[in-house]
Order: structure tokens, then C-alpha cells, then sequence
């Protein structure tokens, strides 16, 4: 199992194609990037729930889910749309992913290309995402 999210770390998320996770024309969170930049980086936050989260991406905003299944970089303070359960997953290979559960039980997933939402009824490999932690 990885070594858990502690309130304050500062991640990048790596999606199963090989691309980051940003924050992308404004609040669109979409694994786009073929290596990190700031707009790259997210803080975890703890919430109430044991295993739960939430991400504050670079320009202060939560990641929430919005509108259905989208997932936006788009509220000012953790409201339940902002938290998400943590789930670690094990490849074959011995590597962890991570995966992300929202309030509504979905999961997190690159889906359609770059996009990310919440959309997925079951963890695959398009909702897991190698987490590299940035140095402080």
C-alpha cells in the first residue's frame, strides 16, 4: 500500500496514458499535460471521513464534481462535491494507484480522451492515477 495523503502534500496526478492531470482552461480539470507544470499541482486537504480528501488546485479553487459527472477546479471552500474516498490499488507490477471515489459513488475516470469525471460505477485502469509527490 503507498504511503497515505497527509493534509498539506503537494501532488501531481499521472493518468494510465501517461499524461498529467491539470487545470486547464480555467476551472477544466483534464489529464492533458505530457509532464507537470504549475497548473499541475494539487494540495490535499482532509475531510471528516477517515479516508476521504478533498484537492485544492494551484489558484486556491477545490476540485469538485459539477454539473453531473464533471469534475472542476471550481469551489472556494470544501463543500461534499469537494470530498473524495481514497482508494490505493495494486498493479500486477507492484506499482499503486490511486483511485478516487466522489460523493455520489462514482468514480473518478479519464474518459473520452483527456476528460475527467465522475462516471465509472467500478475502479479500472482509466480511474487510476500514479500519484508523485512534490519535495518540499
Amino acid at each position: 500500500m503507498a504511503d497515505p495523503l497527509k493534509p498539506g502534500d503537494k501532488i501531481y496526478l499521472e493518468a494510465d496514458d501517461g499524461m498529467y492531470v491539470s487545470r486547464y482552461n480555467g476551472p477544466y480539470i483534464q489529464a492533458i499535460k505530457g509532464g507537470p507544470d504549475p497548473f499541475c499541482r494539487f494540495i490535499v486537504s482532509k475531510v471528516d471521513d477517515p479516508l476521504g480528501i478533498a484537492l485544492q488546485a494551484d489558484d486556491g479553487k477545490y476540485v469538485s464534481r459539477y454539473n453531473g459527472p464533471d469534475i472542476q477546479a471550481i469551489k472556494d471552500g470544501i463543500d461534499p462535491f469537494c470530498r473524495f474516498t481514497v482508494w490505493w490499488v495494486s498493479g500486477a507490477t507492484g506499482e499503486t494507484w490511486l483511485a478516487l471515489q466522489a460523493d455520489d459513488g462514482k468514480y473518478v475516470s479519464r474518459y473520452n480522451g483527456p476528460y475527467i469525471q465522475a462516471i465509472k460505477d467500478g475502479i479500472d485502469p482509466f480511474c487510476c492515477f500514479k500519484v508523485h509527490r512534490l519535495s518540499t
